[in-house]
């Protein structure tokens, strides 16, 4: 730096000294405070993998989504702005509303834990609203379609994916609730799955044919 910029700086680092504020100090505890990206692979995926259902879907949106955005700042450089302004552009770039709430959702456990672990000075997604969802809707396969869907799983040569195709069709169940079944909840006598917990966190029963 010039001779100028220098004594510039000395006169700032001096006013700081002057209102009993260690420059030093302030410097290293900046510096302490992890970015985004190292805040969520090093403490907040390791602590959810453990305690959360979802963390397998907490990671793809990080990945995908918040990483990308957010993952080279500092967790006490965030502000509020940015993550609204985050979240309008998400869903003009085609992102579904429900989408950008649960990354909206996300970040707020993120940075609510980080508060707690004195990782982070405060929480930026406070007052940030949601958007309203309307993700309402229905359609059932008619019986043309549905044999077509048949004929085509027949003719399927991943077998392990067409068989899992067919039974989301025979018993109206979710991808999820498929995926993490064993063996243990089919009663196959009494032709009953059992899911002992579903989206709703309740448990119930799917009817074999």
């Amino acid at each position: 730096m010039s001779l100028a910029e220098a004594r510039q700086r000395a006169n700032a680092l001096r006013a700081l000294i002057d209102q009993g504020i260690d420059p030093q100090a302030e410097k290293e505890k900046a510096r302490a405070i992890p970015t985004l990206k190292q805040f969520a692979m090093d403490q907040y995926l390791r602590h959810v993998e453990d305690t959360k259902r979802s963390a397998k879907d907490d990671r793809s949106r990080l990945e995908h989504h918040l990483i990308p955005r957010f993952g080279k700042l500092g967790m006490g450089d965030i502000t509020h702005q940015m993550v609204q302004r985050f979240l309008v552009e998400s869903v003009k770039r085609g992102v579904a509303p429900a989408t950008a709430n649960r990354l909206r959702s996300l970040l707020h456990h993120m940075f609510s834990l980080a508060v707690q672990w004195e990782v982070a000075p405060r929480n930026p997604v406070h007052g940030v609203p949601k958007f309203q969802e309307n993700n309402q809707r229905q359609r059932f396969l008619n019986k043309d379609e549905i044999r077509a869907l048949c004929r085509a799983l027949a003719e399927e040569p991943n077998t392990q994916a067409a068989d899992f195709i067919l039974l989301l069709l025979l018993t109206g169940a979710r991808a999820g609730e498929l995926l993490n079944s064993k063996h243990a909840d089919l009663a196959l006598e009494g032709g009953v799955w059992r899911l002992p917990r579903s989206k709703s966190g309740k448990s119930r029963n799917v009817i074999l044919n």
